[in-house]
């Protein structure tokens, strides 16, 4: 009898631990789940980010090489009328 209650407690406390094993188990998978949702997201933001930071440096680019060649466009035409002017002078 004693040994039947002791074995039925065994099996209720076996049931319990196993029950509470699964529980943690899943709360664990959750979190994992969740965690690694959580870095797909940050991922994507980052690459998302990585991408407008490279469209702005593109565009940046295109703008200095525009108005680095509009400067030399005036240098040139400043030498140009210096050389002009110092034709004139030397005419006289």
């Amino acid at each position: 009898q004693e040994m039947n209650t002791l074995r039925e407690q065994n099996q209720k406390e076996h049931k319990e631990i196993y029950q509470e094993m699964n529980t943690l188990r899943e709360q664990n998978e959750k979190q994992h789940k969740e965690l690694r949702q959580d870095l797909d997201t940050l991922r994507e933001q980052k690459e998302k980010q990585h991408k407008e930071l490279r469209q702005d440096l593109d565009t940046l680019r295109e703008q200095n090489q525009k108005e680095h060649k509009e400067i030399l466009s005036e240098v040139k035409s400043s030498y140009a009328e210096l050389n002009r002017r110092v034709n004139i002078l030397e005419d006289k």
